[in-house]
C-alpha cells in the first residue's frame, strides 16, 4: 500500500512540475548542485550531494538540470507519502490495529493535499527532503523502541536518521527531545552499557562531517557566484575561515531576524491564518482529538515523540522572521496529519459502536471530504516559466558583455548565475543585489549602484527592470529594454544652485521653477548631511503673493525603492514635481515640509520651509 500511494501520488504532482530555471533559493539550488557548490547558509550540503548526483545522472539522458532537481523534489515527496503510509499502518495504535492502514491514509492526505507540501515538491527545494527524514526518523524510533524490539537492537539507526535530518535543517533538533526521550524511557538497557553510548553519540555526530563540504567547495571554481567580479575586487560572500564557517553553517548570516515580545502578535496572527488555511478547522479538531484519545488511553509513544517537536516548532516560527516562513510549517502538518489518523480511527470505534457500521462509514467519509477539501485545487508551477522568459529578454537586449547588473531583489539575480554557471552564457557580466555582502556598499539598491558605479572603473552599468524613485539620485536613460543605464549620480547645475538653506538633517543647495507647456516643473536638490530616521513624504506648495496656494503635490521622493531613510550623508538628491498650470495670481513662494503620517496625524520634521520664487519663476 506504501508503494502504491507514493506512486499514485507522484503521478498526481508529475504533470504539475515546474519545467525548469526558477527565481530565488530553487534556481541557487539549480546551479549549487550542478557545480558542487554553495548554497546560502547554511549550506545544506546532504541536498547538494544528492542533487549532483541526481542532475548528472538524468543528464545523460538530457533532461535539463533545472527540471532534473523539480523532479528530485517530487521524488522526496512521494517517498515522504510511502514512508508515512507504512508508519501510520504499523504504529498508529499499540499493539497494531489491522484497520489502522486505512485511517492512517486519511490522515496521510492532510500532509499529502496539503498546497504547500505539494508546491515544495515541484520546484527545487529543500524541504520535501527534510520532511522525509522527519518521517524516517520517527519510522526508525518506534520500530527501535516497539515491543518487538525489546532488549534488542540499538539506538544507532535512528539516531543516525535523527543525526541527518539535523545536518540537513536546522529544525531538525527540535525533534530531538522526543526521540531522545523515548529512547531513554523505551529501552533503558541501552543506556547502561558505554558501548551503547558511544553509538549513539557517534550517529548523532557522524552525518556533522557532511558540513565538510563547505570549505572544500566554496572556492570560485566551484561557487563563482559567491565571488562577483568588480573591477579592481572581488567581493567574497563565503567569509572563510572558522569564524565563517561557523556563522555559515550556524546560519548567523541570514536575513531572517527573530520578533521581539511587543511583535509577538504578528507571529501569532500569522500562525492563525496559516492553521485556518490548512489544515483547516475542521482538521485541526480531529488531529486534537486523536492527541486527546492516545492520552486518554495512556498510550504516551505518540504524544513524547510528536508533542516536543510540535511545541517547539511552533514556538519558533512564531518569534522567526523571513518571507516564506509558511514552509518551516510542514513538519507541523505533518504532525497535524499523524494526529489525525488516530482521531479518525478513535471516532470510528465510537461512531460504530453508537450509530453501525454503515452510519459510521458515511460519517467518516464526509469528515475526510471536509477535511481534505478546502486544500484543493492542487498548486501547479507548469507553467512558471518566468525566470528564462525574463532573462532571455534582458540577455537578448542586449547588454554590453562587461556590464554591471543592477536589482533589488536577490531572487531575480540568482537565474543569471544559473545561465553563466550551469550554460556558460554571459560569463563577463556581473550581478549585484542588496545585502549580498556585509558592508555599507551593499546595504540597499541605492548603495548597491553607487558601488557599481565607483568599482566598476567604467564598466556599465544597468537596471535589469524600472525602480522607480532611484532617479532622485542618479542620472537614468531607457534602453535597450527591459534595462535601465545608470549614467551616474545625479549633480547640480550651477544655474540653480543656491546658498544652502538648513532643513534638519538636510540641505537645500538647488531649486528651480520652470513653466512647462501644461503647467510648472519645481526642483529641488537636496544634500544630506546627517541619516534621515524615517520614510518622510515631502509636501511642495506653490503661494501667490497674497497667501493663496495655488498648487500642491505631496509624495514619498524616492519611492519604495530609495525612501529618505536610506539616503546618505554627503548625497545630492533630486527632487522633481510636475504642477499644474498656476493660476490666478504669479508664484511668489513655495513652503516645503517632510512629514510622517500615523493614526494620530500628520507630523511634521520640522516647521516649514518658505522660499521665494518670485525671480525664478518665469514671465
Amino acid at each position: 500500500m506504501a508503494l502504491l500511494g507514493a506512486t499514485t501520488w507522484l503521478a498526481l504532482v508529475l504533470p504539475r512540475l515546474a519545467p525548469g530555471l526558477l527565481f530565488g533559493d530553487a534556481g541557487e539550488f539549480q546551479l549549487a548542485a550542478w557545480r558542487l557548490g554553495l548554497a546560502h547558509p547554511t549550506g545544506y550540503p546532504l541536498y547538494l550531494l544528492l542533487g549532483w548526483a541526481w542532475q548528472h545522472g538524468l543528464a545523460l539522458f538530457q533532461v535539463h538540470p533545472g527540471y532534473g532537481l523539480n523532479l528530485l523534489s517530487g521524488l522526496f515527496g512521494a517517498l515522504t507519502v510511502g514512508a508515512l503510509i507504512r508508519v501510520l499502518g504499523q504504529y498508529l495504535v499499540e499493539p497494531p490495529d489491522r484497520h489502522a492502514l486505512w485511517f492512517g491514509l486519511g490522515g496521510v492526505g492532510i500532509l499529502a493535499l496539503n498546497p504547500l507540501f505539494v508546491d515544495q515538491s515541484l520546484i527545487a527545494e529543500v524541504y520535501t527532503l527534510h520532511t522525509l527524514l522527519v518521517v524516517l526518523t520517527l519510522g526508525a524510533t518506534l520500530r527501535a523502541t516497539g515491543p518487538h524490539a525489546r532488549g534488542k537492537g540499538s539506538p544507532a539507526f535512528p539516531l543516525l536518521l535523527l543525526g541527518l535530518a539535523i545536518g540537513h535543517h536546522r529544525t531538525g533538533l527540535f525533534l530531538a527531545p522526543g526521540v531522545l526521550a523515548l529512547l531513554l524511557w523505551r529501552r533503558r538497557a541501552w543506556w547502561r552499557s558505554p558501548r551503547h553510548w558511544g553509538l549513539a553519540a557517534g550517529a548523532l555526530a557522524l552525518p556533522q562531517l557532511l558540513y565538510l563540504y563547505i570549505p572544500l567547495r566554496s572556492g570560485p571554481e566551484a561557487s563563482p557566484w559567491l565571488y562577483p567580479r568588480l573591477d579592481g575586487r572581488v567581493l567574497h560572500l563565503y567569509p572563510g575561515g572558522w569564524k565563517g564557517f561557523w556563522e555559515f553553517v550556524s546560519g548567523q548570516g541570514l536575513a531572517g531576524e527573530f520578533l521581539g515580545l511587543g511583535e509577538l502578535s504578528r507571529g501569532v496572527e500569522r500562525a492563525m491564518a496559516l492553521w485556518a488555511e490548512h489544515p483547516g478547522v475542521l482538521g485541526i479538531l480531529v488531529a486534537a482529538w486523536g492527541l486527546g484519545a492516545w492520552l486518554r488511553d495512556r498510550e504516551w509513544t505518540w504524544p513524547i515523540l510528536t508533542l516536543p517537536f510540535g511545541l517547539a516548532l511552533q514556538a519558533f516560527n512564531l518569534v522567526y522572521a523571513i518571507g516564506d516562513i509558511q514552509v518551516y510549517y510542514i513538519p507541523l502538518y505533518l504532525v497535524a496529519a499523524i494526529w489525525a489518523a488516530r482521531g479518525l480511527q478513535d471516532l470510528w470505534r465510537q461512531a460504530r459502536q453508537r450509530l453501525g457500521r454503515p452510519a459510521a462509514g458515511l460519517l467518516l467519509a464526509a469528515g475526510l471530504v471536509g477535511m481534505t477539501s478546502p486544500l484543493l485545487p492542487l498548486p501547479s508551477r507548469a507553467e512558471d516559466r518566468r525566470a528564462p522568459e525574463m532573462w532571455e529578454a534582458i540577455l537578448s537586449a542586449p547588454p554590453p558583455g562587461d556590464a554591471i547588473l543592477v536589482t533589488n531583489d536577490r531572487d531575480e539575480m540568482v537565474p543569471l548565475y544559473y545561465l553563466q554557471a550551469v550554460e556558460g552564457r554571459a560569463p563577463g557580466i556581473t550581478g549585484l543585489f542588496p545585502r549580498m555582502a556585509s558592508e555599507p556598499g551593499l546595504a540597499d539598491v541605492g548603495a548597491v549602484v553607487q558601488t557599481a558605479l565607483e568599482a566598476g572603473a567604467g564598466r556599465p552599468v544597468y537596471l535589469i527592470k524600472p525602480m522607480p524613485g532611484l532617479e532622485v539620485a542618479f542620472e537614468l536613460a531607457a534602453g535597450p529594454e527591459p534595462l535601465f543605464q545608470v549614467l551616474g549620480p545625479v549633480t547640480l547645475p550651477q544655474e540653480v544652485a543656491l546658498a544652502p538653506v538648513a532643513y534638519g538633517p538636510v540641505e537645500l543647495v538647488g531649486m528651480e521653477l520652470a513653466p512647462q507647456a501644461d503647467g510648472w516643473r519645481a526642483t529641488l536638490y537636496w544634500e544630506v548631511q546627517e541619516p534621515l530616521a524615517r520614510d518622510y513624504t515631502v509636501s511642495v506648495q506653490v503661494f501667490d503673493a497674497r497667501g493663496t496656494k495655488l498648487a500642491q503635490d505631496d509624495r514619498v521622493p524616492g519611492g519604495v525603492y530609495y525612501p529618505s531613510s536610506l539616503w546618505k550623508p554627503g548625497q545630492l538628491l533630486r527632487d522633481a514635481r510636475d504642477l499644474p498650470a498656476l493660476s490666478p495670481g504669479e508664484p511668489t513662494t513655495l513652503r516645503v515640509v517632510f512629514y510622517t503620517a500615523d493614526a494620530v496625524g500628520l507630523r511634521p520634521m520640522l516647521e516649514p520651509l518658505e522660499l521665494p520664487l518670485a525671480e525664478l519663476a518665469g514671465p
